[in-house]
């Protein structure tokens, strides 16, 4: 299932289930979502998390009687895929005892691979995907709700830009700011945030689409250790797609209603922005921006670990600014 499935059915269910997977590209709801699973619970608790994971551990906490005569709860957080043959054991002691909680918190790369384990869990599984900007605000805004934190959209929105539409970092500055503070607005969090990389990722798609020397920016980005080449792909795919969806949504309806076209209202300035942005695109743009971004990608896959990917990425890019410059309108 997906995550509005996992919320409706689950989360707003009176029984659950007493084992569950959660996996998926996105961090922070794989994480996020697990603790809600586990926080309906109340029993003897026992986490393994990455290097720690032992079968026999984990199969023995299940298999023992709980000190308090409550119940027994099994956290495996991993990177790495646990043998089938491990998995159904864990899972059969949960079947047959309903005082036994298995949930497998699983953040494999290889959603392929992943996706192999959760057919063990049979329907138990929840899969969670990249957010759209519109999704990551709605999940930052509820988090804030959660932290008893009054915070301006305005500033969700700046947290967001900040860190790139990074949805972990984001609720990690949220977490901080809330041990601080009561309120926050923009203001506050221009005052407070520290950009990780000290560029932020739309400052430099606009130079990147007006043509501007990206460079140096781009290996100040490189450079800031958490740098992931298809993840800045994937993040151009879904700016273009963003203003893709502007330009098509104002042609079909003949008016400009940034909400409607996206799914969500940014701050005005920043609505000024993509309007102008994505009105200088045609079609025509579109098709050869897209095509050569998934291009990309796959050159990207199949280079793998061999050859140098960041300068293989910055020819891209300029690849990319010489084809915006060669159909741009204006």
């Amino acid at each position: 299932m997906y995550r509005n499935d996992f919320e409706n059915k689950i989360l707003k269910a009176s029984i659950t289930p007493n084992y569950f997977m959660f996996y998926g590209a996105e961090i922070y709801q794989v994480e996020s979502y697990t603790k809600e699973y586990l926080a309906r619970f109340d029993g003897e608790k026992f986490e393994l998390s990455f290097d720690e994971y032992n079968f026999e551990l984990a199969k023995k906490h299940l298999e023992q009687n709980s000190l308090f005569g409550n119940i027994n709860i099994l956290h495996i957080k991993t990177d790495k895929k646990i043998p089938q043959k491990e998995l159904k054991a864990l899972i059969s002691l949960c079947q047959n005892n309903e005082q036994n909680i298995f949930a497998y918190e699983l953040h494999e790369g290889d959603q392929k691979v992943a996706g192999e384990n959760a057919k063990a869990f049979d329907e138990n599984f929840v899969r969670f995907f990249e957010t759209n900007k519109g999704e990551a605000f709605n999940l930052l805004k509820a988090r804030a709700l959660k932290l008893n934190l009054k915070i301006t959209e305005h500033a969700l929105f700046k947290i967001l830009q900040i860190h790139n539409d990074n949805l972990y970092l984001s609720a990690a500055e949220l977490n901080k700011i809330a041990t601080l503070y009561e309120n926050a607005d923009e203001i506050l969090i221009d005052n407070l945030v520290s950009n990780l990389s000290g560029i932020s990722y739309e400052a430099f798609f606009n130079k990147l689409i007006t043509n501007a020397n990206i460079k140096n920016d781009f290996f100040n980005i490189v450079n800031e250790g958490s740098f992931n080449e298809i993840m800045f792909i994937s993040m151009l795919y879904s700016s273009f797609l963003r203003l893709f969806k502007i330009n098509s949504f104002s042609k079909l309806n003949g008016r400009f209603d940034i909400k409607e076209a996206i799914g969500y209202a940014p701050p005005q300035a920043i609505a000024n922005t993509l309007k102008t942005q994505a009105l200088s695109f045609n079609d025509e743009i579109f098709l050869a921006i897209f095509r050569h971004i998934n291009e990309s990608e796959e050159e990207l896959k199949k280079a793998g670990n061999n050859g140098d990917k960041e300068l293989f990425l910055l020819h891209s890019l300029l690849k990319l600014q010489e084809i915006i410059a060669k159909y741009r309108k204006y």
